[in-house]
């Protein structure tokens, strides 16, 4: 069990650092190749989204249970939900920012959210159905 939520935390962080590719490649490409900066943001997004899934997984899999389809779905979902509000949520309380206008700051996460939603989350649900069909098929050959 804990294996395979480590193999779907490497699996989620493969395909959040790829559509990261797809969507910001060009921009480091043009201006001479990535930097060490560029390497750094993009672990500080992978890493966390790989944590999220794999506890995810261990959640929704908990006492042996085997989840739905729906359940699935909600769990690629909810891997991009969790990781945007501790990546960028967490901000203003390591920044000392103003946590005084609470209701703003969790108007502008949900802002940013929806901004980038409409391509992460297809993005883990498709990455997430493929890591279960594949997860399947290995534990019907075993």
């Amino acid at each position: 069990m804990i294996l395979t939520a480590a193999l779907y935390g490497l699996w989620a962080a493969l395909c959040v650092a790829m559509a990261l590719f797809i969507v910001v490649a060009p921009e480091p490409f043009s201006s001479g190749g990535p930097t060490w900066d560029d390497v750094t943001s993009l672990l500080g997004i992978v890493v966390p989204t790989g944590v999220v899934a794999a506890l995810g997984w261990l959640l929704f899999h908990r006492n042996g249970r085997q989840p739905t389809r729906w359940a699935y779905a909600r769990l690629g979902a909810a891997v991009v939900v969790v990781t945007h509000f501790v990546l960028f949520g967490l901000d203003p309380i390591a920044t000392g920012g103003p946590l005084r206008d609470l209701p703003s700051v969790i108007a502008a996460l949900t802002m940013l959210l929806l901004f980038h939603a409409w391509f992460t989350i297809p993005v883990a649900l498709a990455g997430t159905a493929l890591f279960v069909f594949w997860n399947r098929r290995r534990a019907a050959a075993a």
